[in-house]
């Protein structure tokens, strides 16, 4: 019985992390929201073609800020969508398709690869390389959110298919 709880929770630690990431991420942001971008930002960036016309950096800043803000609420849905099923017993049951979960991850390689992009046109090629590493990571938790979800629906099913005969 206990197994099956620590089964349905197995996404948990998966959700606490992006939206601690991506929710922090937007929050610092949004903060700045009266003063435009913040000074070390406009730096980085002035000598690069993000700076085309005067207000672009903030413009850039606050795109960044919205798409950290929309894969944060992403996650949120998602996980108030797997709660709320839970309450009719089928929270992270095999046969949900999860693909909530996997749009979420989707938006966050999205942004991880607008944040790389942004970094290898200003020269940090190592905050380039430590957002790479983060795009994989990510790419392998839609790999694996996936996999599990087709082989806990073929488990399911198989199970069904045996009871049924």
């Amino acid at each position: 019985m206990k197994s099956d709880a620590l089964k349905k929770l197995k996404f948990v630690p998966l959700y606490l992390l992006y939206l601690s990431t991506f929710g922090m991420a937007a929050v610092g942001k949004w903060r700045e929201l009266p003063n435009g971008a913040p000074e070390w930002f406009q730096k980085q960036f002035a000598g690069t073609v993000l700076n085309l016309f005067p207000g672009a950096l903030t413009a850039n800043y606050y795109l960044i800020a919205t798409l950290e803000s929309l894969v944060t609420l992403a996650f949120m849905v998602s996980l108030v969508m797997n709660f709320t099923t839970s309450l009719f017993g089928r929270e992270f049951m095999p046969d949900q398709e999860r693909s909530m979960l996997q749009l979420s991850l989707w938006g966050a390689q999205f942004v991880f690869v607008v944040l790389g992009f942004g970094l290898r046109l200003a020269g940090d090629f190592h905050g380039a390389a430590e957002l790479f590493l983060y795009f994989g990571v990510t790419l392998l938790a839609s790999y694996i959110v996936g996999i599990v979800g087709i082989a806990s629906r073929e488990a399911h099913e198989s199970g069904d298919s045996a009871k049924n005969q």
